[in-house]
């Protein structure tokens, strides 16, 4: 049986944000660390005296300052940085994630873990919630083969 163990936590010296240890990092490595972020590294170190953390504006305010509402097909495309697949990519807390996915933890709360963001209009840049389902991969790919947007030729 697992034991969750709680993660250290500290204050940033530049912003006052609480912050966590990353999983990944030794603790040796943790007890050096005062900043929670690389963005506020780079302002304790250049010695700006502004305090505005990038955080300031709500994630759901950052995800509709980049899209492009199509009256036509009803998609919210997205204006920002993209996947080397076309998906809309958005950075959350120094993560890149899919924007597809924040916007849905946005809007109706954490998704499960194994389950997909899958598009019923399949604009990989749509970020719509009305067009945004929650489905396992075979969903996924069953949803790719009944609008025929598959490329191999499964009756055989």
């Amino acid at each position: 049986m697992r034991v969750k163990v709680e993660q250290p936590t500290k204050v940033c010296k530049y912003c006052n944000k609480v912050f966590t240890k990353d999983v990944d990092l030794s603790y040796k490595l943790w007890a050096s660390r005062f900043l929670c972020s690389k963005i506020c590294r780079t302002n304790y170190l250049t010695g700006r005296t502004h305090k505005i953390h990038k955080l300031s504006i709500s994630v759901y305010d950052r995800l509709m300052k980049y899209i492009d509402k199509n009256n036509s097909t009803g998609c919210w495309e997205w204006l920002g940085a993209l996947s080397s697949r076309g998906y809309a990519k958005i950075n959350v807390r120094d993560n890149n994630k899919l924007a597809s996915r924040v916007m849905w933890s946005e809007i109706n709360g954490k998704i499960p873990e194994g389950l997909f963001v899958c598009h019923s209009c399949d604009n990989p840049k749509c970020i719509n919630p009305n067009h945004l389902w929650l489905g396992t991969a075979y969903d996924n790919v069953m949803d790719m083969y009944k609008k025929g947007r598959h490329k191999i030729n499964v009756n055989r």
